[in-house]
């Protein structure tokens, strides 16, 4: 029986091209300002072409009238970037996706509420006046949340 670092071993040694790919142009992506990376949903290589899916047709004519600065950057990812040394890469065709988005669902966060555990009887051994008086205001406040409850 095989164990998980041989699986994961054979599966990266199997498909390292398409790792490398996929690494390539998600550096692409953070590379990219972030109006145009917000609006990538998936990118893929066939080829010698990339295919870039968007969510909305101005940021395809936006990408479309960038396609200079995006080779440029992938030019300069092939040269400073060992991974991207073969990701050949001949011309940038974007698409609009018809695929609707899943919405994440907001989550409404629960503040996490304790009960005091001290009822403010210990000694202030503080030695100068302010910090003295931050103990005691200290304290006034843990009476109060006792009394409260």
């Amino acid at each position: 029986m095989k164990n998980a670092k041989s699986v994961v071993s054979h599966l990266f040694s199997k498909n390292q091209d398409k790792l490398n790919e996929q690494r390539c142009f998600r550096k692409l992506l953070n590379l990219l300002p972030k109006r145009f990376k917000d609006a990538v949903i998936f990118g893929y290589k066939k080829q010698n072409t990339l295919y870039i899916a968007l969510k909305h047709p101005g940021m395809k004519m936006e990408f479309n009238y960038n396609q200079t600065l995006i080779n440029e950057l992938l030019n300069k990812l092939k040269i400073s970037v060992e991974e991207c040394k073969n990701f050949d890469v001949k011309q940038i065709k974007t698409f609009v996706t018809n695929k609707k988005l899943p919405v994440r669902e907001e989550r409404e966060t629960k503040l996490a509420t304790y009960l005091e555990k001290s009822s403010g009887k210990f000694e202030n051994m503080a030695k100068t006046d302010t910090v003295s008086e931050m103990i005691e205001k200290i304290r006034e406040t843990i009476r109060k949340n006792v009394e409260s409850k």
